[in-house]
């Protein structure tokens, strides 16, 4: 389903980024907690515990006020507070905190001291553990324990519970995992960015684009079209996703009498009826592909956008964001058709989503996209977020005792851009 949604300002995205907004009638059952909640204590209520690592507190209050936020809004008005925010555990990254949450222990009790450390008894320091390895978890955790007490569990958008071991039997779903490589198609030099595209592991293709030849069922272009090739590279080739191919047939759809590019179109083997999408300038469209090997034929996807298309050609640029797919499993699933069906539950969500896209801020620092691009996925990604929930509670009937949602787009967003503000914000205080 294509949603991209831009904002008219970068800073607004802090408005929108919480995914309580579209899910009301769940949030208004759950209660609010005074402390870690757990399975005997939630007096038979629906729980929900929210993650949005770097979400600020008193700007959630702010925008419920103002009708920004009605979901939260809600649960503020039933006694949910975050006066202070966490006590962070130490050291204060992603890969203690949301441990911590899980647990209701601090890292020296359930093993995951930083986001990448060494394991006590590895046989070299290269031999590095990330946060959310399957496994690592070594303190017993709110959901098994929620589960063990015959409680329904849904999580959706919490990195690291997929690696829970015991994993949970109820629904899981985890942030898009990519296949390939994310990166531009250009026809003009972008200052020192195939240095920092190299480092950032993003892709920087600069092409000159050439007279249009060979293409079938192509549309009426009334400029002379262009062309270009698009290769999309994988990141194992002998995997379930290849590199992929690309003719990018570039017209002019005005019958103007005046030079005026404003159309691109994307299709494998230079078949435009099998276009894989056709933008205007500026435009987002998801592409859906099929994966081979171990995944044979199931589903996944990437999405485009023609973040530069002057009317002349002299400046043309197109992003494409990774294939992807969204990682799925619900053990106790059962006889229901969406996990009976050919991929399980994994499959029949990745069709309902559509092509995902995750929050990746590698293009933006190589400085390949712009902050509205980078802005623009991050929210489509927490609006899949919430499509990803619907689907679990409204189209399976599931409904959780405890739900796990989480999203780390404003963790990304503090990252790349609240420093700027307090930046811009001193210096407007030297002036005066």
């Amino acid at each position: 389903m294509s949603r991209i949604r831009i904002p008219p300002f970068v800073s607004a995205l802090l408005l929108t980024l919480l995914l309580g907004t579209p899910f009301p009638e769940l949030l208004s059952a759950a209660r609010a907690q005074e402390a870690t909640p757990v399975a005997g204590d939630s007096g038979g209520a629906p729980v929900l515990l929210f993650a949005a690592p770097g979400m600020r507190p008193d700007l959630v209050e702010t925008f419920a006020v103002e009708g920004a936020l009605p979901a939260m809004a809600e649960m503020l008005a039933s006694g949910a507070t975050a006066d202070g925010g966490l006590l962070a555990p130490f050291p204060a990254t992603t890969g203690t905190s949301l441990p911590t949450l899980l647990s209701g222990t601090w890292p020296a009790e359930h093993g995951v001291v930083g986001d990448r450390f060494f394991r006590t008894g590895s046989p070299d320091f290269a031999d590095f553990a990330t946060w959310d390895d399957p496994g690592l978890i070594q303190a017993d955790t709110l959901p098994r324990a929620a589960e063990r007490a015959g409680k329904q569990v849904v999580a959706v958008g919490w990195e690291g519970i997929s690696g829970l071991d015991p994993g949970l039997h109820g629904p899981v779903v985890a942030e898009p995992a990519a296949f390939s490589q994310t990166g531009v198609l250009v026809n003009f030099d972008l200052s020192d960015r195939p240095a920092r595209a190299e480092r950032s592991g993003v892709a920087y293709d600069r092409v000159e684009l050439q007279s249009a030849e060979g293409w079938s069922d192509a549309p009426e272009s009334f400029s002379p079209a262009q062309e270009t090739e698009l290769t999309i590279r994988s990141l194992d080739p002998a995997g379930p996703n290849p590199d992929r191919s690309f003719g990018v047939y570039i017209y002019d759809s005005t019958d103007d009498d005046t030079e005026n590019y404003d159309r691109v179109l994307v299709a494998p083997e230079k078949d435009a009826a099998a276009a894989a999408a056709d933008l205007a300038s500026g435009a987002w469209a998801e592409a859906p592909v099929a994966l081979a090997g171990e995944l044979e034929g199931q589903s996944a996807g990437f999405w485009l956008k023609t973040i530069d298309l002057a009317p002349d050609l002299s400046r043309f640029r197109l992003y494409y964001t990774p294939v992807s797919r969204i990682p799925a499993s619900w053990a106790g699933c059962g006889d229901l058709d969406a996990c009976a069906a050919p991929g399980g539950f994994a499959e029949s969500l990745n069709f309902a989503i559509g092509a995902p896209v995750g929050v990746d801020a590698a293009p933006l620092e190589a400085g390949l996209i712009d902050e509205a691009t980078f802005v623009a996925q991050g929210i489509t990604s927490t609006w899949q977020t919430v499509d990803a929930l619907r689907f679990i509670v409204e189209d399976l009937g599931v409904q959780p005792d405890l739900l796990l949602l989480g999203t780390s787009f404003p963790e990304a967003v503090s990252r790349q851009f609240l420093g700027l503000l307090r930046d811009a914000e001193g210096d407007r205080a030297a002036e005066l």
